[in-house]
């Protein structure tokens, strides 16, 4: 139960690190992408919804897109995924995420992919590539930094580097081997 407790303080501080940060810079109101998630049962698989990384970088997009000027005002507009006439809606954005960042409807996103279809996105659109994982996963350093500090342990104050510096952070939080003593 010690390692369930540290992880919910943990996620407990970044959520507050998070919330304080987005309030200060007028984090686009009304986002909740529940609703449009919901409305995508041809993407869930037999556990349900697997779809917390497409909806996590769609949300982390219009944010940069919206709330920043260039060069993120570029991001490219998204194709109509879903077929109903109207194209750049949440529901095109997280379905072509699901597409693009190799989404499984059973196990979800792995992390390698959602930063690779990350980068992806933003060179086609032209501003860059500047997605990165950061934690044990990372398969790719950031410049000016080595593979083994990118791939070191998370802690809250990586988390308010990147906030501080105005970086749309997605956090991923889990375990795979649950214990309960």
């Amino acid at each position: 139960m010690k390692k369930f407790s540290l992880l919910i303080l943990f996620f407990a501080l970044a959520f507050f690190a998070i919330a304080a940060h987005a309030e200060s810079v007028h984090f686009q109101p009304g986002l909740n992408l529940f609703e449009e998630e919901a409305t995508l049962t041809d993407l869930f698989g037999s556990s349900g919804t697997q779809l917390c990384g497409p909806v996590s970088v769609t949300h982390a997009f219009n944010y940069l897109k919206y709330s920043h000027a260039p060069p993120f005002s570029s991001l490219l507009t998204f194709p109509d995924m879903d077929r109903d006439g109207v194209a750049n809606t949440y529901r095109d954005q997280i379905r072509f995420f699901f597409q693009t960042c190799k989404t499984d409807r059973n196990d979800g996103t792995h992390y390698q992919e959602l930063a690779a279809c990350m980068r992806d996105y933003m060179s086609q659109s032209g501003v860059g590539t500047w997605a990165y994982l950061i934690g044990p996963h990372a398969n790719i350093a950031p410049p000016n930094s080595t593979l083994a500090e990118t791939q070191g342990t998370i802690v809250p104050s990586n988390i308010r580097y990147y906030l501080n510096n105005h970086a749309a952070v997605i956090m991923g939080i889990g375990w795979y081997n649950y214990d309960s003593v």
